[in-house]
């Protein structure tokens, strides 16, 4: 069985373009995924490279941006770049576990909010 399940952070802002054949679309970014954290170590990251199509890409398009929290379900494919042949994950699902900021309707924050405010790291 080949199925992946991630979850971490956009690291790289999604990049939408038709895919090779015309008949759709494909978006590629990056995801920073955290290692499990040894004791006395820094918490170490590896990241992902991730390939969705049509749908899905149209989505990651619209609605991800780098930092974003998000998990995928997706499958592992070998893919021939420049470089040469290296895995990454096709991605079939995914579902963001943060909120987006939305700033149409936004006045600016209040004093107490500002000071309570915890902006997670984003993972380069």
């Amino acid at each position: 069985m080949n199925a992946v399940h991630l979850i971490g952070r956009v690291a790289t802002p999604p990049k939408l373009e038709a895919s090779a054949n015309g008949s759709g679309y494909k978006c590629r970014f990056h995801l920073s995924v955290p290692r499990r954290k040894a004791a006395g170590r820094p918490r170490e990251y590896d990241r992902v490279p991730l390939y969705c199509f049509n749908s899905t890409a149209e989505f990651a398009d619209s609605y991800l941006s780098q930092g974003r929290l998000i998990a995928i379900v997706g499958r592992l494919q070998s893919v021939a770049t420049e470089e040469g042949t290296r895995l990454a994950c096709v991605v079939e699902h995914i579902d963001p576990l943060d909120r987006a900021l939305a700033f149409d309707d936004f006045d600016g924050p209040d004093e107490e909010s500002i000071e309570n405010l915890v902006i997670p790291p984003v993972i380069p």
